[in-house]
């Protein structure tokens, strides 16, 4: 089971699926001292000490390898702390990686789960695209062991290390990694550490490794309201009437919360459960934030001139995504706190 804290997916040999968690609402102002926090989880259903050591990666790249007593393995690079590799106990490799990926220090790395902060997309277009979290160098705060015997490890991110003009505000990224036999857990957090208020969105970009796309299904999507992107009118409303959502054409949908938890993806490599969830602290405060879910294909055509996924066709995302991002506001706004 792989838990997301901002957007997760997962990708096999023919398929690619991209699965995230986004509450589909303007972007908040966030108050100083305020902390928000994403949590993701995915199972795979199917005493030595744990180690979660930084060593030298491809390219040369720095890298933590994360390794379970049960011989589970996860790698997470410092550039963009990219999450790139989940491996089962039992072998069971979950994360799809391009092939074309670049391991440089310079490009964000194509596959795995980037993350996506301070903005998903573009929505200014003076910052790149996805915002600069993924294209910066992290520092490694440690590794643990935790009480039920899982590998932890922690990374962190500061406006010291990482920002930009057009988004120039004092913040710390904090994202924890924990993995054990069968289960990987990705929790991404988001401080306010200045004196004014800032608006930000943020995405744990997941890719799965799913196998075969013609027999992939997920389900925990009927009853569900959804936008369809690709439709004349990508602001009309829609219900999700299958019992099971499949792929089988170009596919570009927001499913808005509340949503069934978890979701289940039946493919080629065995069920991969996905439970997400989010919550925001201000002034000692909690509240629990219902996230969206994007479910995305390029299909063939597109993925045909998408250099990255050009030997993995065809592919589907499903993009569990932040709730303070809303590049396409609907018009009849759902609640995303509960």
């Amino acid at each position: 089971m792989l838990r997301l804290g901002l957007v997760l997916g997962f990708v096999f040999w023919l398929g690619v699926l991209g699965l995230g968690v986004q509450g589909w609402q303007q972007p908040r102002r966030w108050p100083a001292g305020y902390h928000h926090s994403r949590h993701s989880h995915h199972h795979h259903r199917a005493t030595t000490t744990m180690a979660a050591t930084l060593g030298e990666g491809q390219g040369g790249q720095a890298c933590v390898t994360l390794t379970h007593p049960s011989g589970a393995v996860a790698e997470v690079y410092l550039f963009g702390a990219t999450v790139t590799r989940y491996c089962t106990a039992a072998g069971k490799e979950l994360l799809w990686m391009s092939s074309e990926a670049k391991f440089n220090g310079e490009k964000a790395i194509r596959g795995g789960i980037p993350l996506a902060f301070p903005q998903f997309g573009r929505p200014d277009e003076r910052m790149a695209q996805h915002g600069f979290a993924r294209n910066s160098l992290w520092a490694y705060d440690g590794g643990d062991l935790n009480e039920a015997g899982d590998v932890t490890a922690t990374f962190s991110l500061t406006q010291e290390a990482a920002t930009h003009e057009a988004w120039p505000h004092a913040y710390a990224l904090s994202l924890v990694v924990t993995i054990g036999a069968d289960t990987m857990t990705t929790d991404l957090h988001v401080r306010n550490t200045g004196d004014e208020p800032f608006e930000f969105q943020c995405l744990q970009h997941t890719y799965l490794n799913i196998g075969d796309i013609t027999s992939a299904k997920v389900s925990g999507f009927k009853g569900a309201s959804f936008l369809d992107k690709l439709a004349a009118d990508p602001n009309a409303v829609v219900v999700e009437d299958r019992d099971e959502a499949t792929v089988a054409e170009e596919t570009d949908r927001i499913f808005m919360a509340p949503l069934e938890d978890p979701l289940v993806v039946a493919c080629a490599n065995g069920d991969i459960v996905v439970s997400k969830s989010a919550k925001r602290t201000d002034g000692g405060e909690e509240a629990e934030v219902a996230p969206d879910t994007v479910f995305w294909n390029p299909w063939i055509d597109k993925a045909k001139v998408t250099l990255h996924l050009l030997r993995t066709t065809p592919t589907w995302s499903l993009y569990p995504d932040d709730p303070t991002h809303n590049p396409h506001p609907h018009p009849n706004p759902i609640s995303n706190h509960r």
